[in-house]
């Protein structure tokens, strides 16, 4: 997942964004720009048969214990 979400980004990034394997099937993602960050965060994204679930960091965020929404 984490080289198919780059590749597909970086078609329309400014830099390269870096991708972070957490706990619990949730992943981490860091944006050189904020301009790259709101494109990504604008966009509805596929992965397999399902949508990508994007949202803003937040302080606190527990992987273990937090719930996709």
């Amino acid at each position: 997942m984490k080289v198919r979400i780059q590749n597909n980004w970086s078609l329309i990034l400014q830099y390269k964004s870096k991708v972070g394997v957490l706990l619990n099937g949730w992943f981490g993602f860091h944006f050189l720009k904020q301009e790259d960050a709101k494109k990504i965060m604008s966009s509805p994204w596929v992965h397999g048969h399902g949508f990508l679930s994007l949202q803003k960091w937040s302080v606190g965020f527990d992987p273990i214990n937090e719930v996709p929404i």
